[in-house]
């Protein structure tokens, strides 16, 4: 019986990304913009991993998932499978000291409140959206078949949580200002384990064995295409 984490899958375009830059960096491009983004994103993704193995619980973890299907696709940064529910996890870019605005932009500063920079607005909501409405595609085609009863009981929200992780973990956060339907689906990186713990104990939905774990976490393995 599953009793820990594990990783199905555990590569990233990040790190190759990384790898193609460090090239051409060898070459003399200039790159090195893109080169330090890139692996800000692979340590930011290696990070809520390694946050996700300190649990002490069955679960299934992929990694850069390229979910692919009916001709539209949708880059995950992390899905998680628990015996209870998936966490399908955002986490590119998000990094340094957040505060979210009033329309849904995260704002990243460096610096104290005398000297604060301003180092880029963005919406890494819309993402989570992207891959929550792909994901919501095909299980209701699976659902085509089924029986209006269980087509009834199949819910989709319970089953399936999008958070949005901050990577750095010394950052400050707030949501202050943040849309209500932001609340509670942004978490920093060290707090993460924690979150997940609580979902899971707060949830209600049917208990899924090993077998059936292993099969909804291998449906989306499935689809990945580099």
């Amino acid at each position: 019986m599953l009793d820990k984490p594990t990783i199905l899958k555990n590569t990233s375009i990040w790190e190759d990304e990384c790898k193609r830059l460090e090239a051409l960096m060898a070459q003399g491009e200039d790159v090195k913009a893109e080169y330090d983004r890139a692996v800000k994103n692979a340590i930011g993704e290696r990070r809520i991993i390694d946050a996700l193995l300190t649990l002490d619980m069955p679960m299934y973890i992929l990694r850069d998932v390229n979910i692919n299907y009916d001709g539209k696709s949708s880059r995950v940064n992390c899905m998680v499978f628990t015996r209870k529910m998936a966490f399908v996890i955002e986490c590119d870019d998000i990094y340094g000291n957040i505060e979210i605005n009033h329309d849904g932009g995260f704002e990243r500063s460096s610096g104290g409140r005398e000297n604060k920079v301003v180092d880029g607005v963005f919406y890494p909501m819309e993402a989570t959206k992207a891959h929550i409405d792909l994901i919501r595609k095909i299980k209701k085609d699976e659902m085509k078949g089924m029986s209006r009863f269980f087509q009834r009981i199949m819910h989709f929200d319970n089953w399936y949580k999008t958070v949005v992780v901050i990577t750095d973990p010394e950052a400050t956060f707030s949501d202050i200002f943040a849309p209500k339907s932001f609340k509670q689906k942004v978490v920093r990186v060290d707090l993460l384990p924690g979150y997940i713990k609580n979902e899971y104990a707060d949830s209600n939905e049917y208990l899924s064995d090993d077998k059936e774990m292993q099969e909804w976490s291998g449906q989306f393995l499935k689809m990945h295409k580099d």
